[in-house]
């Protein structure tokens, strides 16, 4: 059964360029997975700091000076980061799904009948709860079968989905242990607890970088197959 939303009718799709978002897109990721691959360092870092505190034969004295000054030498890398991290996800997020909702549609002018739910979904569905863990993929993947040039006498081509599938899987993976390490940050009551969340966050952290340089390599083919599509017509060269 097809899921319907609010946006314009079929009609009123015209192909318009996605090449700038995409370049914005790209950007965008590349910062935030340099920014997640530091703060995954931080938090390696504080992990090490707190699996030596805890394995010492004799504990060190909580109050020791250059313990503390370690402990917040990396609390003021982890809350910088911090800083940058909110507005630039915000900005990242925000750009991504117009960037989503304009292949989209434009995937409706390539193939009107390839899709299972309106356009309005491809901003909507990112936001229905656990829905959006699946919603977000199937609009991708529709609209990569929609950008996909047919064969040169017209038949259908099957062009590989890997990329989309490979993005999403490990993006949905980051999303879920970004929200993990959250909650074990906020139940962590030990020195033993808090350094095993800063290694889960850390693990996080590079998960997110790899969903970010797959992200990019999704953005970039799509973006050059509506590109293909839209200059070279419908049928792929012989």
């Amino acid at each position: 059964m097809s899921l319907s939303a609010p946006g314009p009718s079929p009609a009123a799709h015209v192909l318009r360029s996605p090449q700038g978002l995409a370049t914005a897109v790209t950007a965008l990721l590349s910062v935030g997975a340099a920014v997640d691959l530091f703060t995954s360092g931080v938090s390696l870092y504080t992990w090490n700091l707190m699996r030596d505190f805890v394995g010492a034969p004799t504990p060190a004295d909580p109050g020791d000076p250059a313990r503390s000054e370690d402990l917040g030498f990396a609390d003021s890398l982890a809350g910088g980061a911090a800083l940058v991290r909110g507005p630039l996800y915000l900005a990242t997020a925000v750009v991504f799904v117009i960037w989503f909702h304009r292949v989209r549609c434009n995937g409706q002018v390539f193939r009107p009948d390839g899709f299972s739910q309106s356009a309005g979904w491809a901003i909507g569905g990112w936001f229905v709860p656990l829905a959006n863990f699946f919603l977000p993929y199937r609009t991708a993947r529709e609209t990569w079968n929609a950008s996909t040039q047919y064969a040169a006498d017209g038949s259908y081509r099957q062009v590989s989905g890997a990329p989309v599938v490979a993005w999403w899987v490990v993006f949905a993976a980051s999303w879920a242990l970004a929200w993990v390490a959250s909650w074990k940050y906020r139940t962590a009551e030990t020195t033993a607890a808090a350094g095993g969340a800063d290694l889960f966050s850390a693990v996080a952290d590079l998960t997110g970088v790899v969903a970010a340089v797959l992200a990019v390599a999704f953005v970039r083919k799509l973006t050059a197959m509506q590109h293909v599509k839209a200059t070279q017509g419908p049928n792929a060269a012989a």
